[in-house]
């Protein structure tokens, strides 16, 4: 066996990694995207209104700067913490 046929053997067993783990049909799907959409609209809908989350974007760390007309807002340390708490759901996800 060649080196290029061994190559094909280890790419196609290399695939089998994307398959999906769950038996699902489209309903079960269709269902699930519909229950996560309508929660991001909810949360959407909730922080909007000003009742959740008031500290985020005020944290220590965060940059603002202020003269006259002039604004400037650079949250650095929420970045952070948004990243890291979005790192952590897509560990939780991959496992």
């Amino acid at each position: 066996m060649g080196p290029a046929r061994a190559r094909a053997g280890n790419t196609t067993r290399g695939l089998k990694i994307f398959t999906p783990r769950l038996n699902w049909n489209m309903q079960d799907l269709g269902k699930l995207l519909f229950a996560v959409g309508l929660l991001v609209a909810l949360m959407g809908a909730w922080l909007w209104s000003g009742r959740g989350l008031g500290w985020l974007g005020r944290l220590p760390g965060d940059i603002s700067y202020q003269n006259g007309d002039f604004r400037f807002y650079f949250p650095v340390t929420t970045c952070i913490l948004v990243s890291i708490v979005l790192t952590l759901v897509a560990l939780f996800f991959r496992r």
